[in-house]
Protein backbone atom coordinates (compact mmCIF):
# COMPACT_ATOMS: atom_id res chain seq x y z
CA UNK A 1 0.00 0.00 0.00
CA UNK A 2 2.73 2.37 0.63
CA UNK A 3 4.74 1.88 -2.19
CA UNK A 4 1.17 1.94 -4.74
CA UNK A 5 0.37 5.16 -3.04
CA UNK A 6 4.10 6.37 -2.84
CA UNK A 7 4.13 7.80 0.92
CA UNK A 8 5.46 10.69 1.47
CA UNK A 9 7.05 10.35 -2.29
CA UNK A 10 8.68 7.22 -1.93
CA UNK A 11 7.83 4.24 -3.61
CA UNK A 12 10.44 1.96 -2.16
CA UNK A 13 8.87 1.21 1.32
CA UNK A 14 9.96 -2.52 3.17
CA UNK A 15 10.63 -4.31 6.15
CA UNK A 16 13.96 -3.60 7.99
CA UNK A 17 16.78 -6.26 7.94
CA UNK A 18 18.69 -7.75 10.93
CA UNK A 19 21.89 -9.53 11.40
CA UNK A 20 21.49 -13.12 12.29
CA UNK A 21 24.92 -13.32 13.65
CA UNK A 22 25.85 -9.88 14.88
CA UNK A 23 28.83 -9.53 17.14
CA UNK A 24 27.00 -6.42 18.88
CA UNK A 25 23.91 -8.13 20.14
CA UNK A 26 24.11 -9.46 23.28
CA UNK A 27 23.24 -13.03 23.35
CA UNK A 28 24.35 -15.31 20.61
CA UNK A 29 22.81 -18.77 20.64
CA UNK A 30 23.73 -22.07 19.04
CA UNK A 31 20.65 -22.83 17.49
CA UNK A 32 21.09 -26.40 16.04
CA UNK A 33 23.60 -29.39 15.94
CA UNK A 34 25.64 -28.15 13.24
CA UNK A 35 26.59 -25.08 15.09
CA UNK A 36 24.53 -22.16 13.72
CA UNK A 37 24.23 -19.39 15.79
CA UNK A 38 21.63 -16.55 16.06
CA UNK A 39 22.02 -13.07 17.44
CA UNK A 40 19.10 -12.10 19.90
CA UNK A 41 19.41 -9.87 23.02
CA UNK A 42 20.36 -6.29 23.70
CA UNK A 43 22.45 -3.45 21.60
CA UNK A 44 21.91 -5.66 18.36
CA UNK A 45 23.47 -1.86 16.50
CA UNK A 46 24.47 -3.81 13.23
CA UNK A 47 20.71 -4.22 12.25
CA UNK A 48 18.47 -1.74 10.41
CA UNK A 49 16.29 -1.70 13.24
CA UNK A 50 18.58 -1.47 15.82
CA UNK A 51 20.56 1.42 14.29
CA UNK A 52 17.47 3.39 13.80
CA UNK A 53 16.77 2.88 17.40
CA UNK A 54 19.90 3.35 18.53
CA UNK A 55 22.39 5.78 16.70
CA UNK A 56 20.12 7.79 14.39
CA UNK A 57 17.18 8.38 17.51
CA UNK A 58 19.72 8.09 20.19
CA UNK A 59 18.04 5.62 22.47
CA UNK A 60 20.01 3.98 25.20
CA UNK A 61 21.63 0.35 25.00
CA UNK A 62 19.45 -1.54 27.86
CA UNK A 63 21.90 -2.63 30.24
CA UNK A 64 20.90 -3.80 33.36
CA UNK A 65 18.15 -1.39 35.50
CA UNK A 66 19.12 1.74 32.55
CA UNK A 67 15.86 1.74 30.99
CA UNK A 68 14.61 -1.18 32.06
CA UNK A 69 10.73 -0.63 31.79
CA UNK A 70 11.07 1.46 28.71
CA UNK A 71 14.04 2.30 26.79
CA UNK A 72 12.08 4.19 24.02
CA UNK A 73 13.10 7.30 25.13
CA UNK A 74 13.37 9.26 22.00
CA UNK A 75 10.15 8.66 19.14
CA UNK A 76 12.09 11.16 16.71
CA UNK A 77 9.78 12.17 14.03
CA UNK A 78 7.68 8.76 14.15
CA UNK A 79 4.32 9.37 15.79
CA UNK A 80 2.74 5.58 16.97
CA UNK A 81 6.09 4.11 17.78
CA UNK A 82 5.22 1.97 20.69
CA UNK A 83 7.15 -0.34 22.93
CA UNK A 84 6.10 -3.71 21.17
CA UNK A 85 7.42 -6.13 18.54
CA UNK A 86 8.22 -5.05 14.92
CA UNK A 87 8.60 -7.60 12.42
CA UNK A 88 11.25 -7.68 9.96
CA UNK A 89 11.93 -9.32 6.48
CA UNK A 90 14.65 -11.57 7.94
CA UNK A 91 13.84 -15.42 8.14
CA UNK A 92 15.99 -17.05 10.60
CA UNK A 93 18.06 -19.38 8.29
CA UNK A 94 18.07 -22.45 11.02
CA UNK A 95 14.22 -22.82 10.88
CA UNK A 96 12.25 -20.39 8.56
CA UNK A 97 8.93 -20.89 10.37
CA UNK A 98 10.39 -17.94 12.40
CA UNK A 99 11.33 -14.36 11.41
CA UNK A 100 13.37 -11.66 13.04
CA UNK A 101 11.88 -9.42 15.41
CA UNK A 102 12.49 -5.85 17.38
CA UNK A 103 11.23 -4.18 20.42
CA UNK A 104 11.81 -1.43 20.62
CA UNK A 105 10.37 -0.63 24.51
CA UNK A 106 13.57 -2.82 25.98
CA UNK A 107 15.84 -2.94 23.32
CA UNK A 108 15.67 -6.43 22.09
CA UNK A 109 15.95 -8.32 19.09
CA UNK A 110 14.48 -11.98 18.95
CA UNK A 111 12.92 -14.28 16.64
CA UNK A 112 9.17 -15.34 16.31
CA UNK A 113 6.96 -17.54 14.23
CA UNK A 114 5.88 -16.40 11.01
CA UNK A 115 2.24 -16.87 11.99
CA UNK A 116 2.32 -14.36 14.86
CA UNK A 117 -0.27 -11.66 14.68
CA UNK A 118 0.52 -9.42 17.33
CA UNK A 119 3.57 -7.78 15.80
CA UNK A 120 3.37 -4.15 14.20
CA UNK A 121 5.24 -2.99 11.49
CA UNK A 122 7.41 -0.32 11.06
CA UNK A 123 9.03 0.02 7.54
CA UNK A 124 11.42 1.89 5.97
CA UNK A 125 12.80 2.94 2.80
CA UNK A 126 16.14 2.97 0.94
Amino acid sequence: MLNKHAYLGHSDWRLPRIQQKDSSCSLHIQADQAGNTVSLGHGCLNSEPGHLFHASLGNPVYEGSACQDNCLTNHGPFSNLSGNMYWTDTEIAFDTSLVGVFDPGNDWQDAEKKTSDLLQVWPVHA
